[in-house]
């Protein structure tokens, strides 16, 4: 059963790209699902589990982001797979360059951006056109930009810290931009560990010790490479 748990299971592709799902995700994603259906009023019912697929929806897009700039940068894309954090492209041989990693690092924001933007627009013309309610438009906006935010901060293995060691090894060399990186990222995931755990989010503290676990492998896996 835990080996289900942890598996990934092939759900489709696109752009020649596939994508998994992990099975952790699936029960997951069933947890929330029947825990939003049981809520009463409008914070109960089918819209907020639309509303959470979409947002997983918006995520898998970001991930196809770092893909297809990865892919048009000559590396192999081997998936984008969804897991109850988030989602993961995952690629072979990426080059070590920081202008590679700041390409690559930097598409998957931009495009939860730019999704942002789309569906402000969207929700604008509408709203000129007198054609109904846009709060559900406005609500992935608002996800969309927090997607990005989150993703920014400089910490591995999120966007913010691969985007840090980037421009650092462009100034100081890729083995002492990557201690410099992790160093940064530990240092955030144990603030955002205190933060959560003062507020007793349980959620963010599981995020946070996940940063600072991810941080040190990626400190080992430049080493080993070397």
């Amino acid at each position: 059963m835990a080996k289900l748990l942890f598996k990934s299971f092939p759900v489709g592709s696109a752009f020649g790209v596939p994508v998994r799902i992990q099975g952790l995700f699936v029960v997951f994603f069933g947890l929330c699902g029947a825990y939003l259906i049981s809520q009463p009023g409008p914070a109960g019912g089918i819209a907020p589990v639309l509303i959470l697929g979409a947002a997983f929806v918006c995520v898998v897009i970001h991930e196809f982001g770092h893909a297809l700039v990865a892919r048009r940068l000559g590396v192999r894309v081997i998936d984008v797979t969804v897991w109850p954090l988030g989602g993961m492209a995952r690629m072979e041989d990426v080059p070590v360059s920081g202008g590679f990693e700041v390409a690559i690092a930097a598409a998957g924001p931009l495009v939860n951006l730019g999704l942002a933007g789309i569906l402000v627009g969207v929700g604008w013309v509408l709203r000129r056109a007198g054609l109904g309610h846009t709060e559900v438009l406005e609500l992935l906006a608002g996800i969309n930009l927090l997607l990005a935010g989150f993703n920014l901060i400089p910490a591995f293995p999120l966007d913010g810290g691969r985007l840090l060691r980037g421009t650092l090894a462009m100034l100081i060399g890729d083995r002492r931009a990557t201690r410099v990186a992790v160093s940064v990222g530990r240092l955030l995931a144990l603030a955002l560990a205190g933060v959560a755990a003062a507020h007793a989010l349980h959620l963010l503290i599981v995020a946070a010790a996940f940063l600072f676990y991810a941080a040190g492998r990626e400190a080992l896996e430049h080493a080993e490479a070397d």
